[in-house]
């Protein structure tokens, strides 16, 4: 649906829910609320991704509360259950709930955060 709204939108996993939006020299990544699916192997990533309908639940589902932002962009709220806002401006980096948790659902999340 984003594709057909903005096109020239690149495609960069519309697999996975997520497309960049280009507009006025601004990219901006979009993705649609996810929830995890099967996971196959510990440490990996979820083996197919099921599309949700619950914001705070997609969000809470994040590595880091830094990636648990979202806007609505219409009125420009911000919605930041997790305060990911106030790390970002205090230099924190903080998991989602228990890190040990986060880092053995997906390994990459570790590599990612640098």
């Amino acid at each position: 649906q984003v594709l057909a709204l903005f096109p020239r939108a690149l495609d960069t996993g519309s697999e996975h829910g997520t497309v960049t939006v280009r507009k006025g020299g601004v990219s901006c990544e979009v993705t649609t609320l996810r929830a995890e699916g099967e996971l196959l192997d510990v440490g990996a990533r979820a083996h197919s991704i099921d599309f949700g309908m619950c914001l705070k639940h997609d969000l809470l589902r994040r590595d880091l509360t830094i990636n648990a932002l979202a806007v609505h962009v219409a009125s420009r709220a911000l919605f930041d259950p997790l305060e990911g806002q106030q790390d970002i401006f205090s230099g924190t980096l903080r998991a989602v709930g228990s890190a040990e948790d986060r880092l053995g659902e997906d390994a990459l999340r570790a590599m990612r955060a640098y």
